[in-house]
């Protein structure tokens, strides 16, 4: 369906009719549906050192590290939505959300493009679950860290914990996994 005006958007609102349906809007129709670590660095080995490598501050600082997270996962989310090349993808449980990230370009770089959402059910992913450890002992951090590392399928993240941010936009991620499938 082409959407040329916010009469169209009205009359497809799938946000409260259909619960189970997650949203991602781009303001280009040719980028793929791939996280931002994949087309960055497109050789998954060297992603998930990447990844790993993210982990670092962790895996050194453990108590005064997670002040501000509860977990490994918790901190991929938020260098994913501060910019950060990781394997999660942004999506939302609201579709007029996807169609403002649809058309939103602030540095007007796809102005001749057209925007388009893209629409997933939600039960064709399992949710990832955060395992409790205790973050004192770098081991169990490993575990969480290996845990993330060897998901060998497609996880639907939506955490319980939601930076504002994240709170506004009524957000969860679409976590790929670190192998070809």
């Amino acid at each position: 369906m082409i959407i040329k005006s916010i009469e169209d958007v009205k009359e497809f609102n799938l946000s409260s009719e259909i619960p189970f349906l997650i949203y991602r809007g781009q303001t280009n129709t040719d980028w793929p549906l791939v996280p931002k670590l994949f087309r960055e660095i497109p050789n998954i080995q060297n992603s998930a050192r990447f990844e790993l490598a993210c982990f670092r501050p962790y895996l050194n600082n453990r108590a005064r590290f997670f002040i501000n997270y509860n977990s490994p996962i918790e901190h991929l989310i938020n260098l994913q939505h501060y910019d950060g090349s990781t394997r999660l993808l942004d999506f939302t449980n609201n579709f007029y959300t996807s169609i403002f990230f649809a058309c939103y370009d602030p540095f007007l770089n796809n102005r001749d493009k057209n925007g388009k959402v893209f629409v997933l059910h939600r039960d064709f992913f399992s949710k990832y679950y955060s395992q409790s450890f205790n973050f004192y002992y770098v081991e169990s951090i490993k575990k969480e860290l290996y845990r993330l590392r060897d998901a060998n399928q497609f996880y639907l993240v939506d955490p319980e914990f939601k930076n504002p941010r994240m709170k506004r936009q009524d957000g969860l991620f679409l976590m790929f996994p670190l192998r070809k499938l």
